[in-house]
Formats: structure tokens, sequence, C-alpha cells
């Protein structure tokens, strides 16, 4: 494990962050955090013990270490969320679908793990999904959809449907999870070796050497993440 810091939180009369990470966290990564802390600050965030924290595609909860905050995140493994030390995951997290994104040329647009979306009733079944992502109707939904490729059900039908967390979504059906930061108007057909992307219609390939590309081979091979 390391240990970083950030360095301008005190400026602002507020306490630094400390945030523990595997020593294999990418620099690149745990510089995204400290800068994010820091301007939340600077603009104007105050935050007390067991208050949560958005940053990226994931939410993290404050405890107080001696003169720091520590940030703790899901566990990313039961539902309702269990917090564990750390950012370890959350980072591994904003990596794979930032690199996802930027494999076939878009910025990532980070879905809230507290924000909904609507899913298929047989969702919990699929061994293939279909996801299509939408404009956001405020800021609590995240604007996708998330099917069964193979359900026999009629997604057309309100019946057939139902809303809860992108986490819980995602928690049950791990391959899900790269795909989340895809923008409005991405639709992806997912299996368990292979997955295609669209946008407005259109089918999209990733970019040569890019992460998606790299992920779709693994995939085909039976490896992952």
């Amino acid at each position: 494990m390391k240990t970083v810091y950030t360095s301008s939180c005190t400026s602002f009369g507020h306490p630094e962050f400390k945030i523990q990470v595997e020593a294999d966290t990418l620099e690149i990564d745990t510089t995204w955090i400290t800068v994010a802390l820091e301007k939340l600050v600077e603009d104007g965030l105050r935050v007390s013990t067991g208050e949560l924290i958005e940053l990226g595609p994931s939410t993290f909860r404050v405890s107080l270490d001696g003169e720091h905050f520590a940030l703790t995140e899901p566990d990313f493994e039961l539902m309702p969320i269990t917090w564990s030390q750390g950012a370890t995951r959350s980072l591994r997290l904003l990596r794979v679908q930032k690199d996802f994104a930027e494999s076939y040329g878009f910025e990532p647009k980070f879905c809230n793990l507290r924000q909904s979306c609507i899913v298929g009733v047989d969702l919990h079944s699929a061994t293939a999904f279909t996801l299509h992502r939408t404009a956001s109707s405020d800021g609590s939904d995240t604007g996708w959809f998330i099917g069964n490729f193979d359900s026999a059900l009629d997604y057309n039908d309100p019946n057939n449907l139902c809303c809860q967390s992108i986490y819980e979504a995602a928690l049950l059906n791990k391959q899900l999870w790269p795909f989340l930061a895809l923008p409005e108007n991405c639709k992806v057909a997912s299996s368990s070796d292979s997955f295609l992307v669209w946008r407005n219609g259109s089918e999209l390939k990733p970019r040569s050497g890019s992460f998606a590309e790299e992920y779709r081979i693994r995939l085909a091979a039976g490896t992952r993440l």
C-alpha cells in the first residue's frame, strides 16, 4: 500500500485528505484524485465525518484519521454498500471506463454510483446484455437502459422494467462496468466473449491499439480484466 495526500486544502481552512491505494496504482490516477479533491475544496466544499463525495465513477465516504480526512470506497462486492479503506478499486474503475470511452474518441461521461438506471426485470438471469444510453432526465438518473439480450419479455411494457442504482445493476453483472462512461446515444451489445458499440445507429470501431481493442481480444481468448 501507499498513501497520497492533498496539499492545498489547508489554504482554504479545510483539513487535507489522505488516500490509501495499492502500490501499483498509476500515478496519473492518484494525481487525478488529489487534484479533484483540491478543486472541490477550492470551490467551497466542506465535509464532515460520514459524508459522501462523488468523484468520477465512484462514491467515497469521509472519515477522520488524525488531522486528515481519509477516504473509504465501496468494496464493489456487496449490496448495500460495504465500505473499504482507500481508493484502489475506484481508481481502477476510473481507468477502465476512461480508457474504454477514449478508445472510441469520446470523453468519458461517468455515472454516479447512486444514480439510477432502468433495467429489465429478467436482468438477473442474463448472460448477454443490451445497453442504451439516452439523455438524463435529471441529476438522479444515468440515462442507461440495461436489458437481457436474449429476453423474451417486451421491454416496451413498463411492467417488465424496474429502476435500480447503477451500482446494483453492475454489481450483479460485472461485465457491464467498462461501458458505463460511454456518452448519450451509445448502444452496446455484450456477451461473455465479445461486444459491439454503436452510436446514432452506426457501428463504431475502437482505435487501433486501444484499450477496447485489447479488451475485445482478451474476452475472445476467455480472459477478463
